[in-house]
């Protein structure tokens, strides 16, 4: 008897012992260490496996902090009937898209090329046993479900087909890599036209009703609406219109986090209303410096609290010793929004005692049911239906923290990013044109982000705390920490910033570019870079435009040429659809009209620093001359317009825009 129950312990541990993800580094596969799947990280161990036993691989791409990422573990990767399937007939390899950001990119694009769409996470892939696509999809449900094949007899079903005739597949791999052949050569615009074109396809996007673009789920866009910032700076069609109704809508719906601040990462419908739940710092890097912009246009405190509360809300959950974690969690123990949604009796408790009460319950239409369904409950997730915060809204916001105090918050993936932090440290920069202190802030995350990720010459990619640095950094981390070291130097004129820029900007020439064609790796995993404008800004176009930048600051004319090479050279898809592309536009933009250098004193500038940011030419930079009596404005081949002061700076304007 006693061997018995031995047995059935040991069996038991078998069953839910930890598999080779308990040793990564990576917050989403440690979420998966105790599958019953006999998972392989992304390695060379896994390859060879299935070659050696002639077997497909399935591989699952995710991120900590993916819904639905968890709900396909919960369903199929937790079932033991699945993971038998997929020990059996597969090699299983589990890839966090956010650390190999590279591998995630090859594979959306591959998607995007077949289908002519995106798929987003969790992806859900079948290769042959040479890592060679031939099954492409996102979620799959454990049993057939809304016209989708389940995995119970998906999965037996290829593996059987596979075993029967490898070779089928290993061709249908190669019809599905095959790259297509419809696209156009880029043709450099020098007559401005291009403008024009972008201009016009994005207003017929435009939504009218609801603001921004698309339908549902209506992500921000942040590279589109930072265009359009640019076209209206070149006094192009209504553009700053677009960009002041969607930002206010955002600002003002369900998308921003009304209680706490922070943008979650895109809207399920189309009217901003109900988000998913999850935010990401790289959503809210994004668009804090585009609300910054708004704020200096117009002067509305709505986009200033923006900024201010959406930094807050960064600090107080994601920041850590001057850096910034990844990402926090749709869920909360399992329900999506059961931290951010409040049930009717909370919020009329909060509202009776405060005098503005009346208000308050108009905007947020308390007089209604609610608009989210949890736990078998409508609850209420907040926007505000009118054009502005009722008053007292300060007060009750304290109030609504108070009660989210009591609640455990999601899950925080504490990986510390280093393109994404970059693009933290960009934000702030620029939102110190709004508050001095938040210069002393990106100065130290600056600082903290170099010291921790640039170690004896080499910039590595992310890190977890108690793990070791391994993965070198990617062409995207290059991108954003020489566009942030090109922000810090706008703003203090620090030489060390743009040595540095400088540095990094030749170490990313000799990373990334081979035979004229640019990589997002060095690793033997050759993925070239494409224009689109994915979760975030495409990185060789922050890569290319700080070149730009380089290429006027330091009177290098060679970083000109890569981007004049890369424009002529590229084939996509710009001339016919170039409102797909917005950061590559916004490239061709800055090439056609150039960089311009206001040259002066330090001090000098950095006394008409505010007057400087409020100047309408995109492509203005600033460079400390101390040979410089007064001002001189300078492209790559010569200096003139000299002025004594910035009082006209229309003036100013005449000789850098003519």
């Amino acid at each position: 008897m006693l061997r018995y129950v031995l047995i059935v312990i040991l069996w038991c541990n078998l069953l839910h012992s930890d598999n080779r993800l308990s040793k990564a580094s990576s917050p989403y596969l440690q979420q998966h260490r105790h599958n019953p799947v006999d998972w392989y990280p992304w390695s060379e161990e896994a390859f060879a496996k299935a070659k050696k036993e002639h077997k497909p691989i399935f591989l699952s791409i995710g991120y900590s902090t993916c819904h639905w990422c968890h709900e396909m573990a919960r369903e199929s990767f937790e079932n033991e009937a699945i993971a038998a399937l997929l020990n059996k007939d597969y090699v299983a390899i589990k890839v966090d898209r956010e650390e190999l950001s590279h591998i995630d990119s090859y594979y959306q694009g591959l998607y995007r090329q077949n289908y002519g769409r995106s798929v987003g996470w969790p992806m859900s892939l079948i290769l042959t046993e040479e890592a060679q696509a031939f099954f492409l999809a996102g979620y799959l449900p454990a049993n057939q479900a809304y016209g989708v094949e389940g995995l119970q007899t998906l999965l037996p079903r290829i593996a059987k087909a596979y075993k029967e005739n490898p070779l089928s597949f290993k061709h249908k791999a190669l019809l599905l890599t095959k790259e297509r052949s419809s696209q156009h050569q880029i043709v450099v615009d020098k007559n401005n036209s291009i403008a024009t074109i972008v201009y016009n396809q994005i207003a017929d996007e435009f939504d009218e009703l609801y603001f921004g673009f698309s339908t549902q789920p209506k992500f921000p866009q942040a590279a589109k609406l930072k265009l359009l910032l640019t076209l209206d700076e070149l006094g192009v069609g209504k553009s700053r219109e677009m960009v002041l109704q969607t930002l206010e809508a955002m600002a003002l719906g369900g998308i921003y986090d009304q209680s706490e601040g922070g943008f979650f990462r895109y809207s399920v419908d189309a009217a901003w209303e109900i988000p998913h739940f999850e935010k990401m710092l790289y959503t809210n890097a994004e668009l804090i410096p585009l609300y910054v912009k708004a704020y200096q246009l117009t002067q509305d405190s709505l986009y200033r609290d923006i900024v201010i509360e959406s930094i807050d809300n960064m600090q107080e959950y994601f920041g850590s010793k001057g850096l910034y974690f990844s990402a926090s969690n749709a869920e909360t123990e399992g329900e999506e929004g059961k931290y951010f949604t409040y049930t009717k009796a909370e919020l009329e408790n909060l509202l009776r005692e405060m005098p503005e009460a009346k208000g308050i319950s108009t905007a947020i239409e308390l007089s209604s049911a609610g608009n989210f369904e949890l736990e078998e409950e409508v609850k209420f997730h907040l926007n505000l239906y009118t054009k502005k915060r009722p008053k007292g809204f300060k007060a009750f916001q304290d109030a609504l923290k108070r009660v989210r105090q009591k609640r455990p918050y999601p899950f925080i993936d504490t990986k510390v990013n280093t393109a994404w932090n970059a693009m933290m440290i960009s934000a702030l920069f620029q939102a110190s044109l709004i508050d001095e202190k938040y210069k002393q802030m990106a100065e130290k995350s600056m600082m903290a982000l170099l010291g921790k990720m640039y170690v004896k010459g080499v910039l590595y990619h992310h890190q977890v705390e108690g793990f070791a640095l391994e993965q070198e950094a990617l062409l995207e981390d290059y991108a954003f920490v020489i566009s942030a070291l090109l922000n810090a130097y706008d703003v203090n004129l620090k030489e060390a910033y743009l040595v540095m820029a400088d540095q990094l900007a030749q170490q990313s020439m000799a990373k990334f570019l081979r035979d004229g064609e640019w990589y997002l790796s060095q690793d033997g995993f050759a993925i070239k870079t494409d224009m689109i404008d994915k979760y975030y800004t495409a990185p060789l176009h922050e890569l290319l435009l700080s070149y730009l930048k380089l290429s006027v600051l330091l009177g290098n004319r060679s970083y000109e040429k890569y981007v004049n090479d890369y424009l002529h050279s590229k084939q996509m898809i710009l001339r016919s659809k170039p409102k797909d592309h917005p950061s590559a536009v916004g490239l061709q933009l800055a090439y056609t009209h150039g960089y311009k250098v206001l040259k002066s004193t330090k001090d000098s500038l950095g006394r008409e620093f505010g007057r400087l940011s409020n100047i309408r030419y995109p492509f203005l930079l600033k460079r400390e001359d101390t040979k410089v009596k007064g001002f001189v404005v300078c492209d790559n081949t010569r200096c003139y317009g000299q002025f004594s002061t910035l009082e006209k700076s229309d003036e100013l304007m005449k000789e850098i825009n003519p």
